[in-house]
């Protein structure tokens, strides 16, 4: 098969083309401005409608993502929906006329979610945000987009406005009315349906048990085909539910081995066999399995250290796959992220390291077309990047960190200043290979960037995940700081230039290394971080007897362990200059852990500035906001370790402010 790449295309091409046109071209290294990096991307989770008429995306318009229209066949594109006082989020389609998309208004994690008709472009509200935990409102959380019922999704909330039930509901899509088959449980955490809706998975908690278990049928009994020990959670079950078959009856589901080995098996739910592997890999992990549109066939997995690697189950799948690696950019990955029923039609991602995600439009109905369906930021040249390079280095008591290391351009034998930059989370999450604006912004500034998976990261396997047990503070702080002196020992790392920044669990990193290891660093940033161990159970444990157990079990609930991992109380030993940013409507980590913070930070006379932003969440998803806070990064990081710079860009003095919301 020959697949060549279009050069026009009617409608949408255009479109592209005048996003493209605003690409630098220039190869030479430059400063690039921060508001190239953040500022909102142009084309976000593209999908195609069923019958393969129409793809449905979201663009900004005047600084919010808003959904369109794009039709096929006669290159109009059309908006459906602007946004509310929220980006538009979370599309997909039911059936071929209508369309689900959500938003979180208050970044209170808690999304009001509406359809609208693409021909009347009447707005149906089916669920409202939850404003307050004990407000009225009708929240619900979608579950399962029943993709075979035009007119139910699945959701897990209240029982409607004024409601005090909470429970699995079918709400129906045309009335918004909900029907409940399932009450409150506290003890489930998570549920998987057939392609009838009806539910046949779930994970129950029992004490500090997670049970994994099917039923045969939707009338049969509950039967266990797992168990995850010791309050892991069941985010991190060694059995991980995939999707059932179209025959309702074998459940493909990814059996994951205390070594990080994985496989992907097809469980007979009648018999109770599991039978032999289909796949199987020690390279990384299943990253995703594909199903063809009506679960009729497994088409491949994709696996790998990256889930960058495939293997194809579908001949016809795999030839086209050939024919678009020798089509499309080389050196990037591609990937199939929405397809019709009939799979004649699909939308291609490519990406890379140093590519933004470009997106394809493949339409083999007749002659085989390809184009450029849209880019998600041509403000960037991939020339200007910077590539990621994999690395392991050891820990102080032997075990094997895996991370990510950039360097800035022209540095090659030179002592560069150093950012590490830990994850959040912690636990379960991991740093990836790909393009990621916040490092290459940094690398671009002139710093090295270190991406430690310390332990108690995803990816690597149940024992690497479960060895960041009560390790906060510890451990898993002695990781980052043994990959600071890897990068020194290694010597491109300035030993007098070394900053550490991250956010969520990373600011809680930024702030321990701060009051723990005074002498490694120049300056930190923490970003959303917890200063204080204690107020996570406030978060924790409003997610029934799985999150209390998750909370004993990862982090524990020894008060004078707690307060001695927790830097707010040691705020006496920083050294170095802070910067901090918070949000006030953060359901994760909430806002006292900043007054707490200023307070002790005030009382010893520290040098510190901060950013607090109103009306948002876990972190900055406005654009304003991303970009004000990366401009006041970029400001500090600049001050205090002062990075060799070529060219010139406009970089502001950060200051102690309060942002206001923007609707």
């Amino acid at each position: 098969m020959k697949i060549k790449l279009a050069p026009h295309f009617i409608g949408l091409a255009l479109y592209a083309t005048v996003l493209a046109a605003a690409a630098p071209g220039e190869t030479s290294a430059k400063l690039i401005p921060v508001e190239s990096f953040f500022h909102s991307s142009e084309m976000v989770q593209p999908r195609l409608s069923p019958d393969g008429k129409h793809v449905a995306f979201l663009t900004p318009v005047d600084k919010r993502l808003t959904l369109m229209l794009f039709d096929l066949s006669s290159g109009k594109m059309d908006s459906l929906a602007r946004s509310f006082d929220a980006d538009i989020s979370g599309v997909f389609w039911k059936g071929n006329d209508r369309i689900i998309f959500s938003g979180d208004p208050n970044g209170g994690e808690s999304r009001a979610i509406f359809i609208v008709d693409i021909h009347t472009k009447v707005i149906t509200c089916l669920s409202e945000v939850l404003k307050e935990k004990r407000g009225d409102a009708a929240f619900a959380n979608l579950v399962d987009p029943l993709n075979f019922d035009p007119g139910h999704i699945l959701v897990y909330g209240r029982s409607g406005t004024g409601g005090s039930t909470f429970g699995l509901f079918y709400l129906n899509t045309f009335t918004a009315e909900r029907g409940v088959i399932a009450g409150a449980d506290p003890e489930t955490e998570g549920w998987g349906v057939d392609c009838a809706g009806d539910v046949r998975f779930r994970f129950r908690s029992s004490g500090l048990r997670t049970i994994a278990e099917v039923c045969a049928d939707a009338r049969s009994p509950w039967k266990a085909v797992g168990e995850i020990g010791e309050g892991v959670g069941y985010s991190y079950s060694p059995i991980r539910f995939i999707e059932f078959a179209s025959d309702n009856r074998t459940l493909y589901t990814v059996k994951v081995e205390p070594d990080g080995a994985e496989a992907l098996y097809a469980y007979d739910t009648l018999t109770g066999s599991w039978g032999q592997p289909l796949f199987e890999t020690k390279a990384g992990g299943i990253w995703n399995v594909m199903l063809s549109w009506d679960h009729s066939r497994l088409n491949g997995v994709e696996y790998g250290t990256e889930g960058t690697e495939v293997k194809w189950f579908n001949p016809r799948l795999e030839k086209i796959a050939a024919a678009l690696a020798a089509s499309l950019p080389p050196k990037t990955v591609k990937t199939i992220v929405s397809t019709d029923k009939d799979e004649k039609v699909f939308v291609i991602a490519v990406h890379s390291d140093v590519h933004p995600v470009d997106y394809y439009l493949l339409d083999l109905r007749g002659r085989t077309q390809l184009v450029l369906l849209g880019r998600s930021n041509s403000l960037i040249d991939p020339a200007q990047l910077q590539p990621m390079k994999e690395i392991t280095y050891q820990a102080r008591d032997g075990l094997t960190i895996h991370g990510y290391l950039t360097l800035p351009r022209g540095t090659e034998g030179r002592k560069v200043p150093l950012i590490i930059n830990p994850h959040g989370g912690p636990y379960g999450i991991r740093d990836s290979w790909g393009y990621n604006p916040e490092v290459q912004l940094l690398a671009n500034r002139g710093y090295a960037v270190l991406q430690p998976n310390y332990r108690g990261s995803g990816g690597y396997g149940l024992d690497f995940l479960k060895a960041g047990r009560h390790e906060w503070g510890a451990k898993m702080q002695d990781d980052i700081t043994d990959g600071v002196k890897w990068a020194i020992g290694q010597g491109f790392a300035d030993p007098d230039r070394i900053c550490i920044y991250g956010a969520s669990y990373g600011g809680y990193a930024a702030l321990a290394g701060a009051v723990f290891t005074p002498d490694l660093y120049r300056c930190a940033v923490n970003y959303v971080g917890v200063s204080d161990l204690a107020l996570i159970s406030n978060w924790q444990h409003e997610y029934g007897e799985g999150g209390k157990a998750f909370y004993k079990m990862m982090i524990g609930d020894d008060e004078a362990l707690i307060a001695a991992r927790s830097p707010v109380n040691f705020v006496e030993r920083i050294q170095i200059p802070t910067l901090h940013a918070y949000r006030e409507n953060d359901p994760r980590v909430d806002i006292k852990n900043w007054t707490e913070l200023e307070s002790a930070l005030q009382k010893y006379h520290k040098t510190y500035e901060y950013i607090r932003q109103e009306g948002e969440g876990h972190g900055f998803h406005y654009e304003e906001a991303k970009i004000n806070f990366y401009r006041h990064l970029d400001a500090f990081l600049a001050k205090y370790l002062a990075p060799e710079r070529k060219g010139s860009v406009e970089v502001k003095e950060p200051t102690v402010i309060e942002m206001p919301a923007k609707g």
